[in-house]
C-alpha cells in the first residue's frame, strides 16, 4: 500500500526548486525554508509545518548560514484515494472488500503550529527516519500521519464555519 510515497530528510544551507509535486507535509528544524505558492509567502520552521495539495506549483528557498533540516513527507494520490476510500466505507464494506473509490482530497493549504496530534507523528517519524525505517514502520507512519492531517483538517474547516456563522 505505499504506492510510492516518499520522504526527504536532509541538510543544507542553500537550495532553491521549483514546481509541483504530491500532497505533502513540509517541517523545517535549525532554521527556516520560504515558500512561494500563487500569490503567497510561507515560512517554514521549528515552530510550523506546511501542508499543501497534490498539484500544487510552489518555489522553495533555503538560505541559510549553517545547516537546517528538512523533514518532508509527499503521499502518492493512489495512496491519499485508498485512505480517503476507507475513511468513506462503512465497516461491512471494509469487511467485504467492497470499499467506494474516493477521488482525491483537498486540504487547506497553510502553515499549522506544532502542537497537535500531526506534530507528534511528524516528530516520531523524524526520529525514526535517522534509523532507516523498515517498510512496515513506513506504511504505518505515512497511514497515521495522513489520517492525522485529514481529521484535523475537517476541524480547521469547522472552525472556519464557525467564524463565519460569528459575522
Amino acid at each position: 500500500m505505499l504506492a510510492n510515497n516518499f520522504i526527504i530528510h536532509q541538510q543544507a544551507r542553500q537550495y532553491q526548486w521549483s514546481g509541483d509535486c504530491f500532497l505533502s507535509i513540509k517541517s523545517f528544524y535549525n532554521g527556516s525554508a520560504k515558500y512561494r505558492v500563487q500569490q503567497r509567502e510561507y515560512t517554514v520552521n521549528e515552530n510550523n509545518y506546511l501542508i499543501l495539495n497534490d498539484c500544487t506549483k510552489y518555489n522553495l528557498t533555503i538560505d541559510n548560514i549553517s545547516p537546517i533540516e528538512s523533514f518532508c513527507i509527499f503521499f502518492t494520490p493512489e495512496f491519499v484515494c485508498q485512505i480517503v476510500s476507507e475513511l468513506n466505507s462503512s465497516e461491512e464494506q471494509l469487511l467485504d472488500f467492497s470499499i467506494k473509490r474516493a477521488e482525491g482530497l483537498k486540504l487547506l493549504e497553510r502553515n499549522y503550529l506544532h502542537g497537535g496530534q500531526v506534530s507528534k507523528i511528524l516528530f516520531h517519524g523524524r526520529q525514526l527516519s535517522k534509523f532507516n525505517m523498515s517498510e512496515i514502520e513506513k506504511e504505518e507512519f505515512y497511514c497515521t500521519l495522513l489520517n492525522s492531517i485529514i481529521f484535523q483538517n475537517s476541524d480547521s474547516l469547522k472552525e472556519i464555519l464557525i467564524l463565519r456563522k460569528r459575522t
